[in-house]
Parts: structure tokens; sequence; C-alpha cells
């Protein structure tokens, strides 16, 4: 790969919804980044210079996907892209063979960033505030969101436009967008896309999900 070229890159996850949101947020930058398999579930037989795996609210099967990942022998380099992670966790990760630790939450601009400094041969570890956390989590990794913000936000990830949001919950426009802002402050996204794949962790979208009623 010379200094031009953009990074061959493949997406894994357990989620197309997550798998469409990760491409979209590359999408945009097509001179860095050359997304060339996005796939579900197994890890693809062709070769790239980085992998990013999406450990899909479990760092621990991220961690024995990478450990997989590191005996074929396909790709530069291995990213594991988590919501959060303990310090424990994320040494053990690296240990595992992981070149960067990335946050789901940062945005489009930083995650290409990361990836650039991964290939020029950094270990990449955004950070991962223990405050920001216990604020918003309960001990058992449940985001604390009321019925009536569960439900915008499923309706959001199922790819509702604001205006359509309102409708469906009999709300004006302004106030889907006032609970949009909430819910984003809450489980810390900053866009439609990450907000997204944080509510297919979440079990809001996929086969039997109704929230139009």
């Amino acid at each position: 790969m010379s200094v031009t070229d953009p990074i061959k890159t493949v997406i894994v996850s357990d989620s197309t919804l997550v798998l469409e949101g990760l491409r979209a947020m590359l999408d945009p930058y097509p001179k860095q980044v050359e997304v060339l398999a996005a796939v579900l579930g197994e890890v693809p037989r062709i070769h790239a210079d980085i992998i990013l795996l999406d450990a899909f609210g479990h760092p621990d099967a991220g961690i024995r996907r990478i450990q997989q990942v590191k005996k074929t022998g396909a790709f530069a380099k291995v990213a594991l892209l988590v919501w959060r992670i303990t310090d424990d966790r994320c040494q053990t990760a690296i240990d595992a063979g992981a070149d960067a630790i990335l946050s789901k939450s940062s945005d489009a601009a930083n995650i290409v960033a990361s990836i650039e400094k991964t290939l020029a041969g950094d270990t990449v570890v955004h950070d991962f505030p223990d405050q920001l956390w216990t604020d918003r989590w309960t001990n058992d990794g449940t985001v604390h969101l009321t019925p009536r913000e569960v439900q915008l936000l499923a309706l959001l990830a199922s790819g509702l436009s604001n205006r359509e949001i309102a409708s469906v919950m009999f709300i004006a426009e302004s106030s889907a967008k006032t609970y949009l802002k909430r819910i984003y402050n809450k489980i810390d996204v900053s866009n439609r896309a990450q907000a997204t794949l944080r509510a297919v962790e979440m079990g809001l979208v996929g086969p039997g999900v109704d929230h139009l009623g």
C-alpha cells in the first residue's frame, strides 16, 4: 500500500444494522478508507490492511474473535469496536492481538484518524471515562431510559425521520428533537448513525420488535 492509497478495511459484526451504520460512517472518507467488505458474523477469507471487529456489547466475545482473526494472518491490523470496556479487558484485548480499541461513540472523523494512526504503527486506545458510565448506566449495564425515550430511540433506529417520529408519537416535531438530544446525552452518542448502533445492541430493533403502537 502506498501512502496515497486508501486503507483497505473489512468490518465484521453480528448485526446488519450495525454493519450498515459503520459503513455509512466511513463512506464519506473514500480517499482515506476503502471498505472491501462489511460482513455479518464470520470473518471473511480476504486480505486487508485492517479489520474492524464489532464487540456488539460483549468485549469478551470480541477478544475471542481477535484471537481467531490473528490466526488467519489475513489482516495487518486488528481494531476492536466497543461502547465501553474496563482497563483489564482492554489490556487483555491488546495482549490477544488488538492494535486498537476504538469507541463507537466517536465520530467518523476520529474513527478514520484512529485507523490511519493504527496503520502507521501506533497502538490506539480511545478514552472510556469511568464517571461517564457511572452516571448513565445501572450496575447490570442497562441504560436509564424512560418508556417514551425507548420508543423514540427505536423509531429513530427503524429509519423514521423526526417528523415521522413526531407523527407516530403524537407530539410536535420540536418535542421529538428535544427528546433526541436528551437520549443522545444518556447513551453517549452524537448522531443518528451512532444512536442506531446503540439501539441495535439494546435490542430495540429487529424481528418481532414493534414500537409503532
